[in-house]
């Protein structure tokens, strides 16, 4: 069918149609005022400033932390002028993560000292075992000393600060003998 015949146009278009007469028209274009906008009022000393300052997007540093997680066990220190913890006590605890046959890798030690108890990132540990040494965290909070405590998402055990272990027989009994229980072999 050729597209100059018009016998199928009844058949797409339903309603009746006009037809105007062609006639020239000197009717003027309508005149279009453009209004300047209102200029914003200054403040006066009466009335506050109601400028809206842009503040940037606090930049929030991520969770540092010693080993990799990968047994989610969280060991939480307390040593404000390191970033993690001295040298000998790295040692000490490195001794007894073997103990009980774990290593850096299965672990993650945070000092609580530069890691915000709001941050983040701690939700992202997902801790199934939390050992304190010398901190009152949450995660540990209302803990007995060398006790393993059943909380809601983990197991907590909360001992004294590592140099008060290395220091004495009977707390590295009582540290030992918690472990024992909460790594069984």
């Amino acid at each position: 069918m050729p597209l100059e015949d018009d016998a199928y146009l009844p058949l797409f278009l339903t309603d009746t149609l006009y037809a105007a007469p062609n006639r020239a028209t000197n009717v003027p274009k309508p005149e279009v005022k453009k209004e300047e906008p209102a200029p914003y009022p200054s403040p006066s000393e009466d009335s506050p400033a109601m400028v809206a300052e842009e503040t940037p997007a606090a930049t929030v540093e991520p969770l540092e932390y010693l080993g990799q997680n990968q047994k989610k066990v969280t060991i939480l220190v307390q040593y404000p002028d390191q970033t993690f913890l001295p040298e000998e006590h790295k040692d000490f605890l490195g001794k007894i993560l073997a103990a009980v046959k774990l290593d850096w890798a299965d672990v993650a030690l945070l000092n609580v000292q530069h890691c915000p108890t709001d941050h983040p990132d701690w939700a992202t540990l997902h801790p199934q075992q939390v050992v304190s040494f010398g901190v009152d965290h949450e995660w540990v909070a209302n803990c007995p000393l060398y006790q393993n405590t059943a909380l809601s998402n983990h197991v907590a055990l909360r001992a004294e600060g590592l140099a008060e272990i290395a220091a004495d027989r009977n707390r590295k009994g009582q540290l030992w003998n918690a472990l024992k229980a909460l790594f069984p072999a």
